[in-house]
């Protein structure tokens, strides 16, 4: 069968993990590219347009990412890039960012948040309900 299929082989090869990477990198970075191959696209934020909750995102990371390398730099320190609302928090208190600054922050925090958890359910919704069992039928016996 494959003979009748695949007179001359296979010529289909599967891109190579560095060009998966390349590309990986053009949709997580704006620029023109990116750009033509969103044309089109619905990207305005709402909250049945998660296509545009991932656009906010992306860009309110962005906006943050600046702000996270000072506060590493003035602390001497490699932070990572996750519970940035705590980060804000603290920084604010120290006085290494404005108000406005930490904001930016939080609102990255929040949408980087959103957009990993996608299928996050509170535990009593996956908890099994119970469900009642109609009562047995009893049959009537002639008298």
């Amino acid at each position: 069968m494959r003979l009748v299929i695949f007179p001359t082989g296979r010529h289909h090869h599967a891109p190579s993990d560095r060009l998966d990477h390349q590309v990986a990198k053009i949709l997580q970075v704006p620029s023109a590219t990116r750009s033509c191959i969103g044309r089109g696209q619905y990207l305005t934020p709402s909250e049945h347009n998660p296509v545009g909750l991932l656009e906010e995102a992306l860009l309110e990371v962005m906006a943050a990412d600046p702000i996270h390398q000072r506060i590493c730099k003035e602390l001497g320190k490699n932070l990572p890039f996750t519970r940035l609302d705590e980060l804000a928090h603290n920084a604010l208190a120290k006085g290494l960012i404005s108000q406005d600054e930490a904001a930016i922050l939080t609102r990255a925090e929040h949408s980087r948040l959103r957009s990993i958890n996608v299928d996050d359910f509170a535990p009593e919704e996956l908890a099994t309900k119970p469900v009642k069992l109609p009562e047995k039928v009893r049959k009537v016996e002639a008298a």
